[in-house]
């Protein structure tokens, strides 16, 4: 599926929102997704540290999203949230989210992406592991009531 991948718009939040609410136990805010969109998908943290949020659209419809972060002294990327619609889950378009912030991290000069993910999450973990990420350690009740699994990738 041809999709693009583009910074949030304010048109998106609503959109982005529904599938956080769908996606996830304890969703983030849709206030936070104003931010982003109101930052253009660019939201600069401090001197070092900046997050972006990117949708991936297809014929105008917000199929998923990605937030991520770049820590340019530390030379290290994060993925903070990634969700596809449900629907079109195991279609490629969280495949292509990442590759996307990826693709920029390494632009970014970068060297190593990090993230968690649910330990119950098997198809999340099965796409992070497909796209050579490396179970590197888990944090202990990280959800409240479920360990985290850390992946990590060096770009």
């Amino acid at each position: 599926m041809q999709t693009e991948i583009r910074p949030i718009r304010r048109e998106d939040v609503v959109s982005v929102y529904e599938i956080e609410k769908t996606s996830f136990a304890e969703p983030w805010s849709i206030g936070i997704f104003r931010l982003y969109a109101a930052w253009r998908g660019v939201v600069p943290l401090d001197e070092e540290r900046t997050t972006y949020a990117n949708v991936a659209v297809h014929q105008g419809v917000v199929l998923g999203y990605i937030v991520w972060e770049t820590d340019r002294g530390h030379r290290t990327g994060r993925i903070l949230n990634i969700a596809v619609r449900e629907g079109y889950r195991r279609r490629g378009i969280g495949r292509t989210l990442i590759q996307h912030a990826f693709e920029a991290m390494r632009r970014a000069g970068l060297i190593q992406v990090e993230l968690e993910a649910r330990e119950s999450n098997t198809a999340a973990r099965g796409l992070y592991s497909h796209l050579g990420m490396i179970e590197v350690g888990r944090l202990a009740r990280y959800y409240h009531n479920e360990d985290a699994v850390v992946y990590r990738i060096e770009l």
